[in-house]
């Protein structure tokens, strides 16, 4: 599993919770600066559209800032990418603190014995799986958004589909 590379091969019963809650500290540090990083790039991408919507800016510099901001554009979905995989990173180390702080629950119910039959790769993989069921919905409905968004702007000298929306927002 590449989202839990780091307990790749290890049985449910080999997890420490000491390793477990290290791992989340350093998945909320991850955040953190990704979240910083985020800020910082979104900032720029707004300082450059404000840029291009100030009176007398002629077309052609327009664009110049429109492939600018198309490039902050695509850093800031790569690192909103990266943010949502640490989230989910972060989902999946809290459900196995859960399972494991809540051993004996489990015991009592019998549902640790199921857990214990269970293929580790399976379990993980399920347990992934439901942190990840909101990305999948989220990547369907914004791939609909692509989709749909009206591209008129895109023919206007612009070197990339992000430049050409920086665009259309300056013009707005």
């Amino acid at each position: 599993m590449a989202i839990l590379g780091l307990f790749k091969g290890k049985k449910i019963t080999d997890l420490k919770l000491k390793d477990l809650e290290k791992e989340r500290t350093r998945l909320e540090i991850a955040q953190r600066q990704l979240s910083n990083e985020i800020n910082n790039e979104g900032t720029k991408y707004e300082n450059i559209i404000d840029s291009g919507k100030q009176p007398g800016v002629p077309q052609h510099e327009k664009v110049v800032l429109a492939n600018s901001a198309g490039s902050i554009k695509r850093t800031l979905n790569r690192l909103n990418d990266a943010f949502k995989l640490e989230i989910q990173r972060f989902q999946v180390i809290d459900l196995l603190i859960l399972v494991i702080e809540r051993k004996k629950e489990l015991e009592q119910k019998g549902i640790w014995k199921t857990i214990l039959k269970m293929d580790d790769e399976k379990l993980i993989s399920q347990v992934t799986e439901v942190a990840m069921d909101q990305k999948d919905t989220e990547n369907k409905f914004n791939d609909l958004i692509n989709i749909l968004q009206p591209s008129s702007v895109e023919s206007v000298n612009t070197s990339t589909p992000e430049a050409a929306e920086a665009l259309k927002a300056m013009e707005e």
